[in-house]
């Protein structure tokens, strides 16, 4: 049995294996810069803490863009987001979370 592939299905085909290509480079760079931001901001210390408002600030991107990253890099287990113990705000009046690189975190830079 022979199936006929429509121009939707290819075209859709192109466009998956061109985003599963390219789109985790461009991702990895911008969870690299983070990374690499934090690892600044913290002076490499893993026991040294960072608002993450603060990396929101410095990076640029729209903050839930920062926040997705911030978020992916926690679950890579190349930092670590502290729990929110009180109700803090930032000089901007903004509730922020305190982040920490990890031993895994600085390997990975260092792996460059």
């Amino acid at each position: 049995m022979t199936k006929t592939i429509t121009s939707t299905e290819l075209c859709f085909s192109k466009s998956y294996i061109i985003g599963f290509i390219i789109h985790p480079m461009e991702i990895r760079k911008q969870l690299r810069d983070i990374l690499a931001l934090i690892a600044e901001l913290t002076h490499n210390n893993v026991n040294e803490d960072v608002r993450h408002t603060l990396v929101i600030d410095r990076m640029g991107l729209p903050e839930h863009e920062t926040h997705k990253h911030i978020h992916e890099l926690e679950s890579l287990g190349l930092i670590k987001i502290q729990p929110r113990m009180n109700p803090t705000a930032d000089e901007k009046g903004r509730e922020y979370r305190l982040l920490n690189i990890t031993r895994e975190g600085l390997q990975e830079l260092s792996s460059d």
